[in-house]
């Protein structure tokens, strides 16, 4: 995905991109303060190394998060600053004496803009919040869609701004060395993290931890070990306490630097945490985790991995932003048990999914482009044998794309979707209107899979979004069925559950009836069927909506799911997070959805080694 050379969001200053100035030095880049924030970013800085490796990055940031900045590829320098302005002048007096041609500005504070435009960086790209902007030469104006996806695009838009691609990718930290004198149980190790920086308010209780530990280390028999800051020694004692007597515990709270709780926790096997920075930095490491969600939002802020939850609980009055609850009981946390706890903990242990799966989604959910079937192509004629092997194709890979391919290929284009030769072969048979090439012989198995990756790849080259979409898919999706489609597998429901009868198709001149149209995706049954048919995989499948409802068929069927943030489901979103299932990830547009699950589809590159 290539973002724009530049952005025209705010003031500018002259001349050419930051990616087209081979000579320029680093970027300096104005890191977030809290742990989980800037774990987060990691894939904006991943991104712009990837993009210029020879230029260093050099990060200001709080001590709560500067071992995580300073264990990324391509940061030269971490520089510490705290809350007071005496830190600040120091740090920009330093900074001055250095050359950088750009400065990044990742929180939206004022001070972040006013370390940047101090160090004399003559590119100032940040949002424009908090009356900031004129400190910027870039001020980038918030897209609702983005505020309310996942925090990590909107990091990735202001490398964009920059003039780079900023592809979605997951945080990694590299595993640190074991300090000196301290030994680990051998084992199972599983880590807790009963404490959150930001306030009471998100810690769930220390006797409900102890308990999910418990079931934990029952299923599978090992050592508990307890980390935290200094701030959070009370909260990890009380949950050491309770577990006296139980299975063996080792409380390091307070004890380690952030770089020492990094080593241990990359060389546990399972996390257990609230919603904080240990939660986002264990997947960061490349270790399982359970979060428990209160009063925050997992679509927001969940944690970035492989195999990671969100557990959460509906409640009127969550997400909220108190520190400490002003209720006498934390309804957020109401009916979240250790053992449901300890058991979706548990899950994360057994074998990523294995095969291919399909991508369905819904067409008409994402802003800003028209599907390739809309009305003012409809009025592209198709001759008999083209209009049957439409339906043909419709009926055996379920895909509304099938007409568009009768088109090119009735008009002599096929070998612009379908490459080799015995693809060129079908091609042409095809354009000459004989469908027995298609559905006779021995290689109607290879041909017919060849065609649904061809119609997948066509539905990537064919619909574009504000910022386009990847080039190819994820490994792990063969076909491509939008379920707004006419021929695709969901129509229109109507009052007593049946589909509703669809209009005319002009380009086949005969109406859809005649096509025979697979059976409706309404339940996970229907989904599991549909997918055991073609054998593909429901846990490597992607609903990919912004229809709430599908996110239950989704979950049913064990397939991902990604919310895309359409300005229906921004009207509806408070009802949404207060509602009981959520998606696995929010996304602003379709592309960030691919890249997402082509980032968990990639070889684990973590320092992981339990």
């Amino acid at each position: 995905m290539n973002g724009p050379a530049e952005r025209r969001d705010g003031p500018m200053s002259p001349g050419r991109p930051l990616a087209d100035r081979p000579d320029a030095p680093g970027c300096l880049i104005r890191g977030l303060n809290w742990l989980g924030d800037a774990v987060m970013s990691l894939p904006a800085l991943a991104a712009l190394h990837r993009a210029r490796p020879e230029r260093p990055l050099t990060v200001v940031a709080r001590a709560g998060s500067a071992d995580v900045y300073r264990s990324q590829p391509g940061v030269a320098e971490v520089l510490l600053e705290d809350r007071s302005a005496a830190s600040r002048l120091k740090t920009v007096a330093a900074l001055r004496r250095r050359v950088f041609l750009a400065g990044l500005a990742l929180p939206n504070s004022l001070s972040s803009a006013l370390t940047i435009f101090g160090a004399g960086a003559p590119r100032r790209v940040g949002y424009a919040r908090n009356l900031r902007s004129p400190l910027l030469t870039t001020a980038v104006e918030p897209r609702p869609q983005e505020t309310a996806a996942h925090l990590s695009f909107s990091f990735l838009r202001l490398v964009e701004a920059l003039g780079f691609a900023a592809p979605f990718s997951l945080p990694r930290a590299p595993l640190p060395p074991l300090p000196d004198g301290l030994e680990l149980p051998d084992g199972f190790r599983l880590a807790l993290a009963p404490g959150a920086a930001f306030g009471s308010a998100k810690r769930w209780p220390a006797e409900l931890f102890a308990h999910t530990a418990k079931l934990v280390l029952a299923g599978r028999p090992g050592t508990a070990i307890v980390l935290g800051g200094p701030a959070e020694i009370p909260a990890a004692d009380e949950v050491a306490a309770r577990l006296a007597g139980g299975p063996p515990a080792l409380n390091l709270a307070g004890r380690t630097t952030l770089a020492q709780a990094m080593a241990v926790l990359g060389r546990c096997h399972l996390t257990v945490a609230n919603d904080s920075g240990m939660t986002h930095l264990s997947a960061a490491l490349g270790v399982p985790a359970a979060a428990v969600f209160g009063p925050t939002n997992p679509l927001a802020t969940g944690p970035l991995g492989r195999r990671c939850v969100a557990l959460r609980r509906p409640a009127v009055c969550s997400p909220c932003r108190f520190r400490d609850c002003p209720k006498p009981r934390r309804l957020c946390f109401d009916g979240l048990t250790p053992t449901e706890t300890a058991e979706a903990a548990l899950r994360l242990l057994d074998p990523p999914p294995q095969g291919r799966g399909a991508l369905f989604w819904r067409p008409t959910a994402a802003p800003g482009w028209t599907p390739p079937w809309s009305a003012d192509r409809r009025a592209e004629p198709l001759d008999g044998a083209a209009a049957d092997l439409a339906a043909d194709l419709a009926a055996d890979l379920a895909v509304g794309l099938a007409i568009d391919l009768t088109t090119d290929l009735a008009a002599g284009q096929g070998g612009s979707l379908m490459d080799g030769p015995a693809n060129g072969e079908l091609a042409a048979n095809l354009a000459a209107g004989q469908r027995g090439s298609l559905t006779d012989g021995p290689t109607n198995g290879e041909l017919t899979a060849n065609s649904a990756n061809r119609l997948a790849n066509r539905l990537a080259n064919d619909l574009t979004t504000e910022d386009g979409w990847p080039t190819s898919w994820p490994r792990s999706l063969a076909l491509a069925v939008p379920l707004d489609h006419p021929l695709g597998p969901a129509g229109p429901a109507g009052p007593a559950g049946q589909t509703e009868a669809r209009p005319p198709d002009a380009r086949a001149g005969r109406p859809p009836a005649d096509v025979p149209p697979p059976p409706p995706l309404r339940s996970a049954a229907e989904a599991r069927a549909f997918l055991q048919k073609r054998g593909l995989s429901p846990a490597a499948s992607l609903w990919l909506t912004d229809e709430p409802a599908d996110l239950d068929v989704a979950a049913g069927c064990g397939a991902r799911s990604a919310l895309l943030m359409t300005p229906k489901v921004l009207a509806g979103l408070p009802a949404l997070l207060q509602g009981g299932l959520l998606p696995d990830m929010a996304v602003p547009d379709p592309g960030r959805a691919l890249e997402w699950l082509a980032a968990l589809e990639r070889p684990d590159d973590s320092g992981h080694v339990a």
